[in-house]
């Protein structure tokens, strides 16, 4: 990987936008619309603080390979805290 933080997926919810947006257990998040995650735990108050129907732009590895992903947050989404 060429960065050296992150935050990886344990799994996503069946039906959530994770899951829609084919995410996998173990993806490495590296990037929320452009700003970097340098701690996994900024992932929930970050995504938290967004609205519902928002787009996000997520910057991830899998297997060695940078992807870019877009996804939509629903409203149990959003409203992730932790």
């Amino acid at each position: 990987m060429a960065v050296p933080y992150g935050a990886i997926f344990d799994r996503p919810e069946p039906d959530s936008p994770a899951a829609k947006a084919h995410i996998e257990q173990g993806d490495v998040l590296t990037a929320i619309n452009g700003s970097p995650l340098m701690r996994s735990s900024d992932f929930a108050g970050i995504i938290s603080k967004m609205a519902p129907g928002t787009t996000v732009y997520l910057a991830t590895w899998r297997n060695g390979e940078p992807r870019q992903i877009t996804l939509t947050l629903s409203s149990s989404l959003s409203r992730t805290s932790g």
